[in-house]
């Protein structure tokens, strides 16, 4: 294990490449902060569950009548906490490349862009849509958690999923489905919990970083046409989905949009008493 993790660390390259992100509805361009014959560290605003697929564009390396696309599988997350966000980013594995402008186009991004050999390289085929296409071997992925490992894994998920719902002390339990936004990037999520110093959201899509700017668009009644709010927040915690786990942050509330409402907020959170239970 250590010499795979060796070699594969041997292997990456400083490169960064601006790439086009592409997640359902949902696309910005984030930057690889290294690469491998593998796959990629991306620096990115949010960080998905693992084995989440998504589509990466290279237009750097195509001309306007060309494309040139890469599927990826998340594998890991890394927090950077000493610069805050710069040193966030998202680990992918290659699963899948597509080139619209031929063969040669797709090895030659290999090789010189990757580090695959020429004769690696020779797995590139074309599909029946005209695309080139290679398959990426599994043996270059990472690979999956031992037992030990998995036992480890989910011992850290459990203390750091104690410590979250400590922080809800105190807050109403909610379930209400929200839009919340990284980065103007949105989303579908579950506020779960909620008070006038903070609040608590589920989901099962993308998460914020440590110390995320994070806002929520509140519907404080049920239908179309409830009153909202926008709820803006910084993280104090995030954590992982695991297993058939969502995925959890909580942010501390750092203001609130009331739209041309004022006083809604505190007249609904009085509401709240009565309805909602405290965690």
């Amino acid at each position: 294990m250590a010499k795979d993790q060796d070699r594969r660390h041997e292997e990456r390259k400083k490169e960064h490449l601006a790439l086009v992100f592409n997640y359902a509805q949902e696309r910005s361009e984030v930057r690889t902060l290294d690469v491998s014959k593998g796959g990629a560290l991306l620096s990115t605003p949010v960080m998905f569950p693992s084995g989440t697929l998504f589509i990466l564009e290279c237009p750097m390396l195509c001309d306007a009548r060309a494309s040139l696309r890469l599927l990826a599988r998340v594998v890991r997350s890394t927090k950077g906490f000493t610069e805050r966000h710069s040193l966030n980013g998202v680990g992918v594995a290659w699963v899948r490349a597509y080139s619209s402008s031929g063969e040669e186009s797709l090895r030659e991004f290999l090789v010189d862009t990757l580090g695959f050999t020429p004769e690696e390289a020779h797995g590139v085929h074309t599909a029946p849509t005209g695309d080139a296409v290679f398959d990426f071997p599994k043996d270059s992925q990472p690979p999956q958690p031992g037992r030990a490992e998995f036992s480890e894994a989910l011992a850290s998920y459990q203390a750091r999923r104690e410590r979250l719902v400590a922080m809800q002390k105190g807050r109403f339990r909610l379930d209400v489905p929200v839009i919340y936004s990284v980065h103007n990037m949105h989303y579908r999520g579950t506020l779960v919990s909620l008070s006038d110093g903070g609040f608590g959201l589920a989901t099962r899509g993308a998460l914020p970083f440590n110390f995320s700017k994070v806002s929520v668009r509140y519907p404080m009644e049920a239908g179309p046409t409830a009153p909202r709010v926008v709820l803006y927040g910084e993280t104090e915690l995030v954590l992982e989905s695991f297993g058939d786990e969502p995925g959890y942050f909580s942010a501390r509330l750092t203001g609130i949009d009331e739209l041309d409402s004022p006083g809604i907020f505190r007249q609904h959170i009085k509401t709240v008493l009565v309805r909602y239970p405290r965690w």
